[in-house]
């Protein structure tokens, strides 16, 4: 009765050991796979950002994908003091003396970015609100446009700290 049961067991250690090797293996070529799918995603986004010069290359930078698996990028020039934000066939550069600040909206209708400027507000849609708002996406979708405020907000603070700097000057 006791070796019945240590083949059991042998045989059941044998299949764990296996299928961890065969996930080991996948993982791998999924991973390969998900950066083709992030870099096909971002590369003509950044190529626009690129057309404007040179000299975004190397700034600070915040991707954010949305639910529809469409990309959204920030750079930050805070050298020259100014931003640019570019989604899929559009884009907007502003002085950071434009900006008025950012706002997450998460409301029965998705998760939405606010983009205050002087002259108006860009509305950037991460998630539409079509899956539960506990559901594994939506809850990812929403740290990651969190994280893209508290980037975009820093150009305030930079811009607090520069205008200090030339008061005390």
């Amino acid at each position: 009765m006791g070796s019945i049961i240590g083949y059991i067991l042998l045989f059941i250690m044998l299949g764990i050991t296996l299928f961890n090797i065969y996930a080991t293996a996948t993982k791998k070529k999924r991973d390969q796979a998900n950066e083709m799918k992030y870099n096909a995603l971002f590369a003509p986004i950044d190529n626009e950002i690129l057309k404007l010069g040179k000299d975004w290359k190397g700034s600070p930078t915040m991707r954010l994908i949305t639910e529809k698996e469409e990309g959204i990028v920030c750079v930050r020039d805070d050298g020259r003091k100014r931003a640019v934000i570019a989604w899929d066939g559009d884009l907007r550069t502003f002085r950071f003396n434009e900006f008025g600040g950012a706002e997450l909206v998460d409301d029965e209708t998705g998760v939405k970015i606010l983009v205050h400027l002087r002259e108006e507000t860009h509305t950037l849609q991460a998630s539409t609100g079509k899956f539960k708002k506990k559901s594994f996406i939506v809850k990812s979708i929403t740290e990651m446009a969190k994280g893209f405020v508290e980037f975009l907000n820093k150009i305030k603070e930079t811009e607090i700290e520069t205008t200090e700097k030339e008061n005390n000057n």
